[in-house]
């Protein structure tokens, strides 16, 4: 009977990883993450707690589309959340906030406003081929946002986990 109980009070616990203590929610490969700002906004909100899958790309890549916690390039005391929008080997171009990957025109339903601040990328209007091991990443909320438009592509290395939403 003990055993069953405590066997059910750790499934809990699991299931929700923000309740364990801090100092163990690595040994079960989540990290709750505070949001600071409202660069990923609708999505993700100022002061919302999320789940990280610290164990998520163990054994696959991040894909298009997921929200990951990465290092901030250059500021290794800053962590960042944002949307994959890009993987390796893709050719990305975005026109006057039109994001197009291998020429062809992707689906963004998680943008809430119309994104008029830096909707081109890269300045010479010509495709760029993301490199092996990098992804290009923004925050939904474009006109308030610093990601790789700003700071370029974030190394595999650099992504610490998949946001669970």
């Amino acid at each position: 009977m003990v055993a069953a109980a405590l066997g059910a009070g750790v499934f809990v616990l699991l299931q929700n990883s923000r309740a364990l203590p801090a100092f163990i929610q690595p040994l079960v490969g989540r990290r709750a993450v505070h949001i600071q700002g409202d660069a990923m906004a609708p999505t993700l909100r100022d002061g919302q707690i999320v789940s990280v899958d610290t164990q998520a790309y163990a054994h696959h890549s991040p894909q298009r589309g997921e929200i990951v916690l990465f290092v901030a390039p250059g500021d290794t005391s800053r962590l960042f959340v944002k949307r994959i929008i890009a993987i390796p080997g893709d050719r990305l171009l975005i026109t006057n906030g039109t994001v197009s990957i291998n020429g062809q025109v992707i689906s963004e339903p998680y943008l809430l406003e119309r994104w008029v601040v830096n909707n081109s990328w890269p300045a010479d209007g010509r495709a760029q081929t993301v490199p092996a091991n990098q992804y290009f990443v923004m925050g939904d909320n474009r006109n308030h946002s610093s990601d790789s438009r700003a700071f370029g592509f974030v190394a595999l290395a650099a992504i610490e986990g998949k946001v669970l939403t």
